[in-house]
């Protein structure tokens, strides 16, 4: 095996950025990483499950961010 096998693929065949918007994987409520994600139908915004259920039993049909 060559140096350049042993390394994987080659950066000039990898397309697109590997960079990753953190701000996507953060909770809104909690400001945490997000842990098994529900979107919320009306702004499309991901949330925990357990912090959109929280808020919802105390405000029932109100979105977060709204």
């Amino acid at each position: 095996m060559t140096s350049e096998e042993q390394k994987g693929i080659g950066s000039d065949r990898i397309r697109g950025s590997s960079a990753v918007n953190v701000d996507l994987l953060e909770c809104p409520i909690c400001h945490g990483l997000l842990w098994i994600p529900i979107a919320c139908q009306r702004c499309e915004t991901s949330f925990c499950s357990a912090c959109i259920n929280r808020w919802l039993a105390a405000n029932p049909r109100k979105c977060p961010n709204r």
